[in-house]
Formats: structure tokens, C-alpha cells, sequence
């Protein structure tokens, strides 16, 4: 987990000093507003998916499979449910917020245009986080953490090589570039889990049951959830909102934004293993 927090802090580092060195201020102004602001709302539905690292701990621990599989159902509808109404926010009134923050309209048009591409890419982590979830706590954390980081490079990569070659190439097709990447990487990982066997215990609760007839499920989902998501957006706008001031009073020090990844990183491996009991 940690490994992974820091490589996605450090690709992103990396994206954002490409960004600047191709694409120039306003593009990176503009990646970085927007980012910011769609963190804010990702930040607080994500407590949705990360209420999984407890309660199918528990229920891993007790070899409930059917119960752990039942939670990641759960976990990905609500998650869903919250994420699209977010999504269609940010749609409609980025332009909006981002004039809020005294841009000019060139600013404006790039944040708009590529909020309207990776706001899927941010659904796509939500539901790869909800099912993974169940790899980090029945022993595959590793190739899990390992090809988050691949994900990561990849992407990375791939919009570096484009920035510098391909005429043309905006922050709209940053994005693209972004989805693209995580969507192929996603579904190779998941069929390498499927192939491998790791999600079979899980198959019956997650698949072939309706887990919103589970009410003890939901509302155990939803009540690690809420402290959760409330946690974690606090914790977010603090650390977010000081490093924000720190890059327009000192616009190099933008490149810190990138890496206010969660230290609890650290901390949350003891939530699985103790959670679940001897392995």
C-alpha cells in the first residue's frame, strides 16, 4: 500500500513537470485546479471503497467469503450511486469553479475540457479500489501493489512520449492518454486475477446474489463509510488547500501538490491482518 501511494504520488509529480515543461502555465494551472477540486468529492465517495479494508477483513477472517463477495457488491453500487450525481456536478459547474478561483478564460477551456475526460478515469480507480480490496486482504496484495505502480508508469509514460512527439497534443488528450491507460491496465489485471483463480471464493456473493437484500450488510458498509469519507475529506482540504497557497504564492512549489498522498498508508496494512485474524 505504501509503495503504491508513493508511486502514484511520484508519477504524478513527474506528470504534473511535463505538463509544464510541454504544455506550458496554463495547462498546468488548469490540470491542477481541476484535479484539485474533482479530489474533494473523489476523496469523500472513495470512503465507500475503503470501508472494505474493514468490514471484509472481518468477514474474511471469519471465511464468510460470500459475505466479503457481498460487500464489494455493496461497496461498488453506493459507490456508483454517489460518483455519477458528482460526476454530472462537475460536468456542468467546472468552468464555474474553476472562474472561482480567478483564471483567466484559456484556463477556463483547457480544466473544462479535460475534467470532462478524467472524471471517468476517477470511476474507474473507485471500482478497481472496491474489488481489489478483496486481493489486498486474502494475501495478493503484492502483485496488486505491483501493477498499480505499472499503471501508473504507464501512463506516465505514455503521455510523455506523446507530449513530446505528437503535435497538437493538449490537456484534453492528457486525459484521454490517462483513461485509456488505466481502462487497458485494469482489464488485463482483471482477467490475470480471474485466470489465477484469486477472485473464485468471492464469485458467489459478488455475482450471484442482489446484496441490497443483506440490510445488516449495507448498513455496516455505510456506517465504516461515513467516518471514513468525512475523515478523509478534512484531511484532504487541509493538506490540499495549504499546498494550493503555497504553489501561487511560490509557483514551483506546485510539484509538492502531487505528493499529499496518505501517510495512513502505512498504518492501514494493520487493519487487514489484524482484522482478519492469523493467516
Amino acid at each position: 500500500m505504501t509503495l503504491a501511494a508513493v508511486s502514484q504520488s511520484f508519477f504524478n509529480a513527474v506528470t504534473v513537470a511535463l505538463i509544464s515543461i510541454y504544455l506550458g502555465v496554463d495547462a498546468l494551472t488548469a490540470f491542477v485546479v481541476t484535479n484539485l477540486l474533482i479530489g474533494l468529492s473523489d476523496t469523500f465517495i472513495k470512503g465507500v471503497a475503503h470501508s472494505l479494508n474493514t468490514v471484509c477483513s472481518h468477514a474474511i477472517g471469519a471465511e464468510n467469503y460470500d459475505l466479503a463477495g457481498q460487500y464489494v457488491q455493496i461497496a461498488s453500487l453506493l459507490y456508483l450511486a454517489f460518483a455519477i450525481p458528482a460526476m454530472g456536478v462537475w460536468w456542468f459547474l467546472i468552468d464555474d469553479c474553476i472562474r472561482l478561483f480567478g483564471m483567466n478564460e484559456q484556463v477556463v477551456q483547457m480544466g473544462t475540457e479535460y475534467t470532462k475526460v478524467v472524471i471517468f478515469e476517477y470511476v474507474a480507480r473507485g471500482i478497481f479500489d472496491a474489488y481489489t480490496a478483496l486481493l489486498d486482504i486474502n494475501g495478493h496484495a503484492l502483485p496488486a501493489t505491483i501493477f498499480d505502480m505499472i499503471t501508473d508508469a504507464m501512463g506516465c509514460g505514455v503521455t510523455w512520449v506523446l507530449m513530446a512527439y505528437v503535435d497538437g497534443f493538449n490537456l484534453f488528450w492528457v486525459a484521454v492518454t490517462i483513461l485509456s491507460t488505466t481502462i487497458c491496465c485494469f482489464i488485463v489485471f482483471t482477467l490475470i486475477a480471474v485466470c489465477q483463480g484469486w477472485l473464485d471464493p468471492f464469485w458467489n456473493g459478488m455475482i450471484n446474489t442482489c446484496a441490497l437484500k443483506n440490510t445488516s450488510a449495507v448498513k455496516n458498509v455505510l456506517n465504516t463509510a461515513i467516518p471514513l469519507a468525512f475523515g478523509s475529506l478534512l484531511e484532504y482540504g487541509e493538506v490540499s488547500c495549504r499546498l494550493y497557497k503555497q504553489a501561487f504564492l511560490l509557483r514551483y512549489q506546485t510539484l509538492l501538490i502531487p505528493f499529499s498522498f496518505h501517510d495512513p498508508a502505512v498504518g492501514d496494512t494493520h487493519i487487514y491482518r489484524c482484522s482478519s485474524g492469523p493467516r
